[in-house]
C-alpha cells in the first residue's frame, strides 16, 4: 500500500493498525477486571440509630467499640431531641433502632412503627449546670427567688423540658421560676451550649451531659425532688437492617456496653 511516495508493506500496516485495537481492548478490560475484583470485597453493613441527644457521648463510645469488634458493620448515629426523632420516624426516615429519653417521647411513636416491645436499658438524673465563674448557690430555691439569675431549659414538649418543669413545679410556682427563664431549647445539648457560652447563668440538664473541660459546675438534683430520666430502646418496622440493629442493642445492653453507660452516669435499666 502506498501513502504519498512512501510504500508500506501490507504485513507492516496490519501490525500498525492492530496496535490501537490492543490498547483499546486493554483500556476496557482492565477497569472491568478491577470492578469485578472489587465486587468480591466485603462491604460494611450500616445500622441506623436514632438516639436522644443526651446519649451522644456514651453512644459514640459504644459504637466505636462495637465497630472494632465487628469490623464489617458500621453504626450510623443520628442525635436530636427524642420528639424530633419520633416525628422523623413517623415521616418514614429509615431508622433501624430508636433510643428515646422518656416514655412520653416513645408514646409519640405509633405502635405500627415499632418492631419490638420497649426495653428500659438505662436511667439518669436531672442536674443543674452553672456557667464558668459562677459559684454554686447554697440553695437553688433561694437562687431562683433572687433577682438577676438567668436560666435556660428545654421546650415543654421535649423530655429535658418536661422533666425540668416537673422538678421546678415541686420547688415553687411557675410565675416565680418562670421569670428566670431566658431561653427554651430543643434538646439537652442546646441547653448545655447556652450555659457554656455564657448566655445564661444556669440550665437544667441530665447527669449524662458531661462538662467536657469547660469548667462548668454540675450539681445533681436529689432523687426526692427530681424525676428519674428513663431511656428506652425499640426496634423499628421501617428499618433496613433488623438483624444488625438487634446485634447492636444486645451489645449496648451487654457487659461492655453497660460499663460505658455506667461510666457516663447512667444507671442500668432492665427489660420491660
Amino acid at each position: 500500500m502506498t501513502f504519498g511516495r512512501m510504500r508500506i508493506p501490507v504485513p507492516t500496516l496490519r501490525a500498525i493498525l492492530a496496535v490501537p485495537v490492543v490498547f483499546s481492548f486493554s483500556a476496557i478490560l482492565v477497569p472491568f477486571l478491577l470492578l469485578f475484583l472489587d465486587c468480591g470485597r466485603e462491604t460494611k453493613e450500616s445500622v441506623f440509630v436514632f438516639a436522644a441527644a443526651s446519649l451522644t457521648r456514651p453512644l459514640r463510645e459504644v459504637a466505636t467499640l462495637y465497630e472494632s469488634r465487628y469490623p464489617h458493620e458500621r453504626i450510623d448515629l443520628q442525635f436530636a431531641g427524642s420528639h424530633v426523632l419520633a416525628a422523623q420516624i413517623r415521616d418514614g426516615a429509615p431508622a433501624d433502632l430508636y433510643l428515646a429519653a422518656g416514655r412520653e417521647a416513645l408514646a409519640a411513636l405509633p405502635e405500627k412503627a415499632r418492631a419490638s416491645e420497649p426495653l428500659l436499658f438505662a436511667e439518669s438524673r436531672l442536674a443543674w449546670v452553672f456557667r464558668k465563674g459562677l459559684m454554686r448557690p447554697a440553695s437553688v430555691t433561694d437562687w431562683l427567688r433572687e433577682d438577676g439569675g438567668t436560666l435556660v431549659i428545654g421546650v415543654k414538649d421535649v423530655p429535658v423540658g418536661h422533666y425540668a418543669r416537673t422538678y421546678l413545679a415541686r420547688l415553687m410556682p411557675e410565675e416565680v421560676w418562670g421569670r428566670r427563664v431566658v431561653s427554651h431549647e430543643a434538646d439537652v445539648r442546646s441547653v448545655w451550649g447556652k450555659v457554656m457560652l455564657g448566655e445564661a447563668d444556669a440550665g437544667i440538664v441530665y447527669t449524662t451531659t458531661p462538662d467536657e473541660g469547660h469548667e462548668l459546675t454540675v450539681v445533681s438534683v436529689p432523687d426526692s425532688l427530681g424525676p428519674r430520666v428513663e431511656y428506652l430502646a425499640v426496634l423499628l418496622e421501617n428499618g433496613r437492617n433488623a438483624a444488625g440493629a438487634a446485634r447492636f442493642l444486645a451489645f449496648l445492653t451487654g457487659e461492655e456496653g453497660r460499663v460505658i453507660l455506667a461510666k457516663n452516669g447512667l444507671a442500668l435499666g432492665a427489660s420491660q
